[in-house]
This record gives structure tokens, sequence and C-alpha cells, in this order.
């Protein structure tokens, strides 16, 4: 079956959605959308030109129309100083502030394409990045001077320093009619995440980042009274299209935190009376353990949660904490400009707490076998999506991903009878013990109904005997201690024997990729290291 979210909504998420033919297809798209990033910046300007869009880490403040001209002023620098066309690739390494912000800005005002480059990479990883996508230009910070040493042909260099607020040190006053934006044309190179070496370019276009933004703001039902924190990197489509692109589109307002601290994210909710967050698992793990200094938060509305598996246990603990607090997940990639399916209530109070929800307008979800069929409700296979928000290409890839305008995810999950989609585990994850089949998501939610088990990870390790065998990496809290011997016997009681981990590893932390995520092949070096030390 499929489960189309054009049909999957009422009246008002739906309005002024219409056929539109984009990129040589016809998509469902929301007639009279802004056109880019740039031209959200641009109509903001107009309707709230006074008001503040960003405070940043000195307490400085940003208009919209201050935003607005200074993404103008940007472009028409870039134009003129490093002759930027439309199509040119631009590499921004840069912290997030508010001048890196109003580049993206002026880049997409070009036409031109905001290579995302991880500020958390060494300079011989972000090499190889450069080298996949050969940028004409790479905006960067202090951090990064060694990128003069990089023996790249035709390669310029701009540096921005972190106490500049205006980079161009000179007056630009082009006419912001110069810069007309198209929906078909490319936005954003994303990687995703991986080693360097396998990271892919993801090319998101402008209708693909638009139509994600005004679906989260339908959905979700954010207005122009909203504010949040970004506080995750601007390299991932979180950063970059569900806050900032989101609160530009909307005319909220973004506080902007360079690094992420709980504590420091909590002051700011409280004493900025924030109304949302949005944010991985490990954000949320984090601000739980400091929920004692901060037993209320009456601005906060929303939390949404995406990026990777949350447990039931800590919804729960998150709806103990804050119970008038609306918890959405979201299941979305960086393939789908960040959102693909949306709970359409508070998952912690729903019988159908677990699931991902319904996908977004103009987005589709399926469910398919090894061989491509098709299945229907309840049958676990492989996530295939298609829709407005899909991309079409990886840079540098001749061959679409797509089949027949189909992505394959790469994740396994089912479908119910009520058409919620529920997130089994990823493809690569799951664990295949002598032929029996164990999805890692499963055994990492039952450890975390442990009392005391703050957080859990599975992963395979070879096996003579069965191939590979599940072995689980959890944290505890300081005043619970579970031994390995008493965790495995309580799993018995509650899954089948061949889904019982077969060791158990203590850590003060699970590892995590740059993004937040778990880092499972790190995981799986542990284990594999403490084997050889035995």
């Amino acid at each position: 079956m499929v489960i189309n979210g054009s049909t999957s909504w009422d009246g008002n998420v739906a309005e002024n959605l219409g056929e539109s033919y984009l990129d040589g297809q016809i998509v469902d798209f929301f007639i009279g959308s802004p056109k880019s990033l740039y031209d959200c910046a641009r109509k903001s300007a107009e309707n709230n030109p006074d008001k503040i869009f960003l405070i940043d880490e000195t307490d400085a403040r940003y208009t919209f129309l201050q935003t607005f001209s200074d993404a103008t002023r940007y472009a028409y620098f870039l134009k003129k100083t490093f002759g930027i066309q439309k199509g040119d690739r631009i590499g921004l390494l840069l912290d997030t502030s508010y001048t890196s912000l109003a580049m993206i800005l002026a880049i997409n005002a070009l036409g031109a394409i905001s290579v995302m480059l991880p500020t958390k990479y060494k300079i011989n990883e972000i090499a190889l990045l450069v080298e996949k996508t050969i940028p004409k230009l790479i905006i960067h910070g202090d951090r990064f001077s060694q990128l003069s040493d990089l023996k790249i042909l035709d390669l310029k260099l701009f540096k921005i320093s972190n106490d500049l607020t205006d980079p161009t040190d000179g007056t630009y006053g082009e006419n912001p009619s110069c810069f007309e934006t198209n929906l078909e044309d490319p936005a954003i190179i994303i990687f995703t995440s991986g080693t360097t070496s396998q990271a892919k370019g993801v090319i998101l276009k402008n209708y693909n980042v638009i139509h994600a933004i005004v679906s989260y703001a339908r959905v979700l039902g954010f207005s122009g009274k909203d504010s949040s924190i970004l506080c995750t990197p601007m390299y991932y489509v979180t950063g970059l299209i569900a806050i900032f692109g989101l609160l530009l589109f909307l005319g909220g307002t973004i506080y902007i935190h360079s690094k992420f601290n709980a504590v420091r994210v909590l002051e700011t909710v409280r004493r900025r009376e924030i109304t949302f967050l949005h944010g991985s698992p490990t954000v949320f793990y984090l601000l739980l353990n400091e929920q004692g200094s901060f037993p209320a938060l009456p601005s906060l509305k929303k939390i949404i949660c995406g990026s990777s598996n949350l447990p039931k246990d800590r919804i729960t603990d998150i709806h103990r904490w804050l119970p008038k607090v609306d918890i959405r997940t979201v299941y979305g990639l960086t393939e789908t400009s960040s959102p693909g399916t949306i709970m359409p209530h508070n998952t912690a109070t729903s019988s159908l707490i677990g699931s991902s929800g319904k996908p977004i307008p103009g987005f589709s979800v399926k469910i398919v076998d090894n061989a491509g069929n098709t299945l229907e409700q309840n049958q676990h296979g492989e996530i295939l999506v298609k829709g407005t928000n899909v991309f079409n290409h990886y840079y540098g890839v001749d061959d679409s991903p797509l089949i027949n305008g189909w992505f394959p995810t790469g994740d396994i999950g089912y479908i119910n009878s009520l058409n919620y989609l529920f997130i089994v585990d990823r493809k690569k994850n799951m664990i295949n013990r002598g032929g029996e089949k164990i999805w890692s998501y499963d055994v990492e939610n039952e450890l975390c109904t442990i009392p005391g088990i703050i957080d859990a990870a599975v992963v395979a390790i070879p096996n003579e005997k069965y191939g590979e065998v599940p072995v689980a990496a959890v944290v505890q809290s300081p005043e619970n201690k579970w031994t390995e011997s008493e965790i495995i016997h309580h799993l018995k009681t509650r899954l089948a024997n061949f889904q019982i981990p077969e060791r158990i590893l203590f850590l003060q932390e699970i590892p995590q990729t740059a993004n937040f995520k778990q880092d499972k092949k790190k995981i799986v070096n542990l284990f594999l290291s403490r084997e050889k030390e035995e």
C-alpha cells in the first residue's frame, strides 16, 4: 500500500496545495509560496521590517529588514569581488553566526549553491569534500586558515574573522530586484553522515527546501509568534531548514548558540520564553539530565524530535517533566530536505506512541520487500519515499538514485491500519543471528524501560557459530548500577532468546556522530577492541 500525504491532512494544512510543474514533473506544491530562502527574507522584511529576527551570543539583535539588506549587500559583494554567478558552488566553512546565515541568503540570491562544509571535521577530511564538489570559492572562519595549503586549482578563499561584523569591508547598495531566484535552481549541497570518503552531497533545490519549510509550518501550526534556539550545526538540514528557514519564513525569532550546552539552552528557554525546540534524541537526553534545575518551562509549547530513534520511555520521561508540552516525532532525511512524516498530535499521550506519524502534504510513503514488491499493512520492509521535498541527485553522480521516482531510504518500517508509519531500524543496522532478524531499535527500546538505564545502543559483532550476534552498550544513572547478568536476566522476561545481547558494555556516554546520532561503527570497534584485550 501507498500512503499519500496530500490526502492525509485536513483543509487547513493542505490549503493552497496544488499541482505544479517543476523539474519536468507534476508535484503537489503550496501555491503562492516564496521562491527561495532569499525570497523568504524579502517577504519577512516587507511584512515585519523592524521586528527582531535574530539574537546572537553577544546579545546583538538583527531585524528582518537588516537581515535582508545585509544579504543583498553580501550578494553584490560576492558578485563584484569574486565573479560569483548563477550555478557556482560556494563552500561555507563557518560557525553558526548572523554573518554565516546572511551569507547563505546572499549565495541563494545569486542563484549560486551553498556547499555546507562541516566545521567539526579536520582539515584533511574537509579537503576530501572540497575535492568532491570543487567550489569556486570557500568562505571560511579563522580556524580554517590551513585551507590555503590545499593544492586545488583555481580555488579562491575568503576569510571572515569572528569579530568582523561586516565581512565586505565596504558599502554595496545593489537593488534587490537584480537578484531574482527560481524555484528550480539548486540551492544547497548538504553531505550525508558517514565517513568523508563515503559521504554523498545531496543537492536540494529551492522548491525542495521551501516545500519542506511550509509543510513544517502548516502541520505543526507555527506562526510568527514562535521562537526557537539554533544550537545545531548549519551543515545539517535540521538547523538550516527546520529552524532557520522555518522562522525566516514565519517571521519568528531565533536565538543563536554556536555550540550546544544543555543548561544554557534551558536557561534561554526560560529567560527568553522560547516556544519550541527541535533536535535529535541525544539533545533531549541531555536536556532531561538537567530537569531538576528547570522543573517548569511555561513558555515551551512544542518539542520536535527526529534524526533517530527516541524510545517510548524517554518520550514518557519528557512528558512527565513537561506535561503541557506537545511532543511531535518526525521521520526525515537529508534527501527529504528534513521532514518526511510528522506525528499529527502529541505522541506522549497517543495510543500510537512510537510512530513517526503521517506523510507531510506532497509526500508519499510505501513499504517494499527485497524484490521491490509493495507490501500491505503491518508488513515489515524497506521504506521508499517520493514527493516535492525529495531530492533528485547526489552531486557528481550521473545516475539518479530514484527508482521510478521513489527513493529507497535504507530504513525498515511498516504502515499500520491507520496509515501511520513506524520505523523499525536502519537496514544496515539489522542483525542477522543465524537467519533470525533482530531490529536494534526493539532491543534498545526494551533496555530503556529498565529503571536507571538512560541510553542504549545495540550493534552486531561477528560470531563463528551464528555469523553475528547482538551486543549492547548502555549508560546508567549514577544511583542505579545493574550488572551485565542482571540486565540479561531481565531481558529474558521481555524478549525472545535470540534477541538478547550476548554482552553488555557500560559506558559514560554513547559515542555520537557529528550530528548527534549514535556512532554504531565506533561502538562495534569498542567491543572488538575489548575482545582483543581479553
